[in-house]
């Protein structure tokens, strides 16, 4: 029986874990193909990297010359970490909080199975979902690498995907946190999308603002390293602060579903 909740859950995502992957893949691909014309357009660009409105929104790296400068700007500093927190939140708020709304969740707990395996069963599915995604994101990244024979170590693009993805998976906890307490996911996708915003823009402004660059400690995107893992590796410390507070939602929406009740539709 609990098995077949992961799976069903699975199949209900189906459809969106396809286009998902099949947009990011795309995605990956053309970025990287574009690679050796970029590279000629930009090559001169590194005499602005300086330039505190520039590191703002694309990072510090030195030159958009190296293939590994060319997809922190063009992938990781900005788009694909805001792909990862939206797909996140889309998935995790679904999980509770749609079923709920549309009174799916009652037929589902009326079979002889606790709540919280329930909820469990389903949080493992959207994992895989999201993993399954950044996985086909990869996957264009290698094919399109192998097919122009671009010189870059795959292992250390796939330490920068997980960062993205880690970096989403806080905030769709958090989402299911909100779910798990009794809120709707209107309500859920607000706060998580507002958050994520909210700390976009302190880190940014305390790049360019010294008045301001004592909060940055307190954006997670801070913590996030952006295209720098392909350089220097993860920053464990940060991943283990990414993954502790996505288990801690994640648990705290559990026990809090475990005790409430569940609204009825209608």
């Amino acid at each position: 029986m609990l098995r077949l909740i992961f799976l069903k859950t699975l199949r209900d995502l189906r459809r969106s874990i396809f286009w998902w992957g099949v947009g990011l893949l795309l995605l990956s691909l053309y970025t990287i193909l574009a690679f050796p014309t970029i590279k000629e357009t930009f090559g001169d660009l590194s005499l602005y990297l300086d330039n505190p409105l520039f590191k703002a929104f694309f990072r510090d790296f030195r030159t958009l010359a190296t293939i590994e400068g060319y997809l922190s700007i063009e992938l990781f500093s900005f788009v694909m970490p805001l792909l990862s927190i939206a797909m996140s939140i889309i998935y995790f708020l679904g999980l509770i909080g749609r079923e709920e709304e549309r009174g799916y969740l009652e037929l589902l707990l009326s079979l002889p199975v606790p709540r919280w395996r329930v909820a469990i069963e389903k949080v493992f599915a959207a994992l895989l979902a999201i993993l399954i995604i950044h996985l086909a994101f990869g996957l264009g990244l290698w094919v399109g690498g192998l097919a122009l024979k671009i010189e870059v170590d795959y292992l250390r693009v796939g330490l920068a995907i997980l960062d993205s993805l880690l970096l989403g998976l806080v905030f769709g906890g958090l989402a299911f946190f909100i779910t798990g307490i009794g809120y709707g996911p209107g309500v859920a996708g607000g706060i998580s999308g507002g958050l994520a915003t909210a700390f976009y823009l302190i880190e940014a402004i305390g790049v360019v603002s010294e008045k301001f660059k004592p909060y940055r400690k307190f954006s997670l995107f801070y913590y996030y390293g952006g295209g720098r893992p392909m350089v220097e590796g993860l920053n464990w410390s940060h991943v283990s602060l990414f993954i502790g507070l996505t288990l801690l939602m994640i648990i705290l929406g559990i026990l809090f579903f475990q005790r409430r009740d569940i609204k009825l539709k209608g």
